[in-house]
């Protein structure tokens, strides 16, 4: 999985702009569908036993990044139904302002979230090294043979895919930690916040050289 909620689409939005969100909606869709279908499942199967049907679909509908992709397209669909008018033009640069505001903020959230130690540091980065060139290559052969010769997809889409792709795991994990492994959480914590400022990193070189 990808972490896309709390640092992907902030990633994204910096390099190609808000009118390209919902290409990497699209592209985010099915991962989505797998962390809170597949890897939840797996995590709490881990730390409490089988999970029940009910506690997925629940955590499902009630992901931010789900109602957001289906509140867009309800507005989108219910948006025709209504004439031109000064209140919807205000509401929508209200959330234009907002949107504006998204990418500082969780850049601050997760700068001050970012907690590094030294036990453990070498395995983090060799978790990382091996992801992060594995997922590279499987971004760069996806692009090249399925978005754009089998699909022949705007380029916008393969901009989306790699960035998701280098992102790192969701940061969900740590809170399915077992809280009497406190090895395992500190290096899955050192991961994650090496693997952010890597992902960062990376998708800056990503978008300058990336064509």
């Amino acid at each position: 999985g990808f972490e896309m909620g709390m640092l992907g689409y902030a990633l994204f939005l910096g390099a190609y702009g808000s009118e390209h969100l919902g290409k990497m909606a699209l592209i985010d869709l099915g991962q989505v569908l797998f962390v809170f279908f597949v890897l939840m499942a797996l995590l709490i199967r881990e730390r409490d036993g089988k999970p029940t049907a009910k506690v997925l679909l629940r955590q499902f509908i009630t992901s931010p990044v789900i109602l957001a992709i289906f509140g867009g397209i309800v507005i989108s669909i219910v948006g025709k139904w209504f004439s031109p008018h000064p209140i919807w033009t205000a509401l929508n640069e209200g959330i234009s302002l907002l949107a504006g505001l998204t990418t500082p903020l969780i850049a601050l959230s997760i700068g001050y979230g970012i907690h590094i130690k030294k036990e453990g540091l070498a395995w983090s980065l060799k978790t990382i090294a091996v992801r992060k060139v594995v997922l590279l290559a499987l971004a760069l052969l996806i692009n090249h043979f399925l978005i754009d010769q089998v699909l022949g997809m705007q380029s916008i889409y393969r901009y989306a895919l790699l960035v998701m792709f280098l992102t790192p795991p969701p940061f969900v994990v740590t809170i399915y930690m077992r809280p009497n492994d406190p090895v395992n959480a500190d290096y899955v914590d050192n991961t994650l916040s090496l693997d952010t400022l890597i992902s960062i990193l990376m998708v800056m070189l990503a978008s300058s050289f990336y064509g």
